[in-house]
């Protein structure tokens, strides 16, 4: 990023920071303005004719402008960044080559430039630059640092976010993605006070989050195009135990983003419905520091600081540092969570080529836990008893804890070796410990009023190893560029687990619950499990393109072991699993020069089962196929961003209940999900941000040898019933508008409205849970308006279900049903400098 400074020492490290960034990336559009002609260096050659590349620069401050321009021509801009403060660009957005493109981006800005070197320019203003410009030798600035909010690894800006690594592994634009790709930026993160991961995907298209309501512990319990997705963490899998699931605090992520459909040629094992993925805050090659504090309803209190910049006196290192601290009750009477935790990153930068960030974090987790489950008779169905409050506590808290501790390190490395080949290897070691007593629902009696129930014992360790290797190479074949990927990865995990249960509990009367009873623990010693798990993946990866065409081609072969010893005390039966499969993609983009761009998409994948039929067969791997249609509109100019999406996805080899051998399975189940989804989000001024989508979903059973009873007790296949849990439609809408000037300058309002369907609540489909809409609102003030000694200080109001309205999310059968959450209301103080 371009950077001035106050002194020797900071001339000194000024004159080691200019705007550089060289990585060839594309977004198609138009332009319009007034080239700004260059005038070439005395002595200097005439700059060759150059390659056209695709922009996409929304309007903004010239520098960073420039910094985008520098990574999607890889041209080297060389500027004193005093001489451009507060200078503007309208923006370029087209496929031209760089030359024109950066007369497009001074049009109307008073600079012009020269060229020596063939790809260097140098800044100078009009119409005097003889004494005003100073050249300085040009720093790379790399895409892991934060100095460029619109690569792949940053925040975004306002709403949008343009570029993606999530869907090629390679800094590649979003709108030459053959797939459906949605992204929450930070700030979108920060306007509407999403406490949890599973709260910031509330207004992303295809994603049914919160499904399971009121519980805040864990943040992976979300269906996407009707599947449960995988998470990943700066471009690993965060893989999860049973009960002990490891959650990431979303004040540490600088974004967060949604592959939907397929992703294993990429990521290997996983559910068809996609994935999400999550990007840690990085270190920022300018200084940043916030802090902030929370409070709200339900004693809710958390603090949170964030601090970054270069370490002084070494231009070279770049650091950050976060932390976060929470304590906080919830709906459910007798509930309550404590968390801290701390995530340092540093960054070395030891020449324009070269970048290794390490990555650290541990975050704490304890408190009476809740997973929030209430019988369907008396929520979504009637009970003559009366309506069960949200409030309620299925458990007691004579025997309630929850604790977890995850810590990981790791690291993020990328060298270019050269214009062609570029090498990066990331890599992350996990450890989580979690244990718990807790209290479950097993069903209302015939009174529909008292509740059975047991209790259960859970103690976790898991350990693992996540590791990324990327040969990337750039180059062309005639008329064709190419984007070539190699790599291979490695992930590995060791899972032990002691579990019990005991039904020889005191049942519970839902509507005049009595707590502080003697509640017998599972018998000891505990039944003990331990797995062992890996997965090694090569694949391979073209981008092609030629003028407007973009084509995708992709392949992985990979090869998964697992074994597994289960289930009593001191021994048990040993399972060894070993799996391959090859899985792969195609896709194809025609990018108007209007930001219009359609795309077609073929992709497919597998995730491994465990076990073995009645005859002794171990079972295969459940496969997916997915088709995708859609077009994709960057509008030239404006910051904005709207995708449509069609899609059928099909899932194979699903386990089923064996109809002859009913405590075996078999692999005749077939699953399929069609739908269309749309998104929309656009900073329209510096005033207004929007989010716009809607999701359509066609999720059924088409094979099926499973029974389940209806709630009334009969029997009847799933076969050919809708998905259970997955509703049809869904559709949310959000707006937040900023006031820059007059008397409520600095004044800023959101609001936002949320429609889930209604969906299936058991598999046999015999009662319905009901449609919800809710509304979301925010206010907030930039208190430095009032006084310049309070600039940079933001006080903020969020309320989520603003009306109280009291619905249920979510049904897996008549005895496991999940409240949504009621009205919550949190007041933030931020400040930032």
């Amino acid at each position: 990023m371009i950077e001035g400074g106050r002194g020797a020492g900071a001339d000194r490290r000024r004159a080691m920071r200019a705007a550089v960034l060289m990585v060839s990336t594309a977004l198609a559009g138009a332009s319009l303005g007034a080239p700004a002609m260059a005038q070439p260096a005395p002595g200097s050659a005439q700059p060759a004719q150059a390659a056209a590349h695709n922009f996409n620069i929304p309007p903004q401050s010239l520098t960073d402008g420039l910094t985008l321009f520098g990574r999607q021509s890889g041209w080297q801009v060389s500027v004193h960044s005093d001489l451009i403060r507060g200078a503007n660009t309208r923006g370029v957005t087209g496929t031209m080559p760089p030359r024109q493109a950066l007369d497009r981006l001074l049009a109307g800005t008073g600079f012009t430039y020269t060229i020596s070197d063939g790809n260097t320019v140098t800044l100078q203003k009009l119409p005097t630059t003889a004494n005003g410009a100073m050249t300085l030798p040009p720093v790379q600035v790399e895409g892991q640092a934060q100095g460029n909010p619109q690569s792949p690894y940053g925040p975004g800006v306002g709403y949008v976010a343009t570029q993606s690594v999530t869907g090629t592994k390679t800094d590649t634009p979003i709108l030459e993605t053959p797939q459906s790709i949605s992204v929450v930026t930070r700030q979108q993160m920060d306007d509407q006070g999403a406490q949890t991961v599973d709260q910031a995907l509330r207004y992303t298209s295809g994603v049914h989050s919160e499904f399971r309501g009121d519980q805040q512990i864990f943040d992976n319990d979300m269906l996407l195009r009707g599947f449960q997705p995988d998470q990943y963490l700066d471009g690993l899998k965060l893989i999860p135990g049973e009960f002990g699931i490891g959650s990431i605090d979303p004040y540490f992520l600088n974004r967060i983003e949604v592959l939907q459909g397929p992703a294993s040629v990429l990521y290997g094992q996983g559910t068809p419905g996609g994935i999400v993925t999550m990007t840690s805050k990085l270190p920022t090659d300018q200084p940043y520091h916030e802090v902030e504090l929370t409070g709200g309803s339900f004693g809710h209190i958390n603090g949170g600081f964030d601090l970054s910049g270069p370490v002084e006196g070494n231009d070279q290192l770049l650091y950050r540092l976060t932390g976060i601290g929470l304590s906080t009750g919830s709906q459910i009477d007798y509930t309550h969570q404590d968390r801290f935790g701390i995530a340092p990153a540093l960054t070395w930068k030891p020449d324009a080529d070269t970048t290794l960030t390490l990555l650290g974090q541990y975050q704490h987790d304890s408190g009476p836990l809740a997973y929030g489950f209430v019988p369907a008779q008396g929520t979504v169905l009637p009970n003559p008893n009366g309506k069960i409050s949200p409030s309620l506590f299925v458990g007691d808290p004579n025997y309630d804890s929850y604790r977890r501790d995850q810590a990981q390190i790791g690291y993020m490395f990328e060298h270019r070796f050269d214009d062609t080949w570029t090498f990066r290897q990331n890599f992350r070691y996990q450890y989580l410990n979690a244990a718990e007593n807790n209290m479950f629902e097993s069903g209302l009696k015939p009174d529909l009023q008292t509740l059975n129930r047991y209790s259960y014992a859970d103690r976790e360790t898991l350990n693992t190893i996540t590791v990324d290797n990327q040969l990337q190479a750039k180059f062309r074949t005639g008329v064709l560029a190419h984007t070539a990927l190699v790599g291979v990865d490695y992930q590995w995990n060791s899972f032990d687990q002691q579990f019990g249960t005991n039904v020889a509990v005191p049942t519970l009367n839902v509507f005049a619950p009595v707590y502080g009873l003697s509640i017998p623990a599972p018998a000891t010693p505990l039944s003990a499990s331990t797995q062992s798990e890996y997965q090694v993946g090569v694949y391979a990866q073209d981008q092609v393109k030629w003028n407007h065409w973009s084509l995708l081609l992709g392949g992985r072969e990979d090869w998964a072991g697992l074994t597994n010893t289960c289930c009593k005390a001191g021994g048990g039966t040993t399972t060894n699993q070993f799996n391959t499969a090859f899985t792969y993609r195609v896709g194809l983009v025609y990018n108007f020069d209007n930001g219009i761009a359609p795309y077609v998409s073929y992709t497919t994948s597998f995730s491994p089962n465990v076990g073995s039929t009645f005859s002794g067969q171990a079972f295969v791997p459940t496969t997916g196929q997915q088709y995708e249609v859609g077009i994709k509109y960057q509008p030239p100019g404006r910051s904005s961003f709207i995708t449509a999406a069609a899609y059928n996805l099909t899932e194979q080899n699903v386990l089923v209940t064996d109809p002859v051998n009913p405590d075996y399975q078999t692999q005749t189940g077939e699953a399929r999900a069609r739908g269309i989804e749309l998104e929309g989000h656009a900073s329209l001024t510096n005033n207004l941000n929007l989010i716009a989508t809607y999701t359509y979903t066609d999720a059924i059973n088409t094979k099926s040898t499973t029974t389940a009873n209806t709630i009334t007790g009969v029997a009847e296949s799933e076969q050919g019933k809708p998905l259970v849990g997955v509703p049809s439609q869904m559709a949310s809408l959000w707006a937040n508008y900023t006031i820059h000037d007059g008397k409520a300058a600095g004044l800023g309002f959101g609001g936002g409205v949320r429609y889930v369907g209604s969906s299936p609540g058991d598999p046999v489909n015999s009662f319905t849970v009901p449609s919800a809409t809710v509304f979301d609102a925010a206010l907030y003030y930039d208190l430095g308006r009032i006084n310049p000694s309070f600039a940079g200080l933001k006080f903020q109001i969020n309320a989520t279900n603003l009306f109280d309205k009291q619905y249920i999310t979510h049904c897996t059968s008549k005895a496991y049903c999940s409240f949504g959450y009621g009205r919550t209301v949190y007041a933030t103080l931020r400040y930032q400098w």
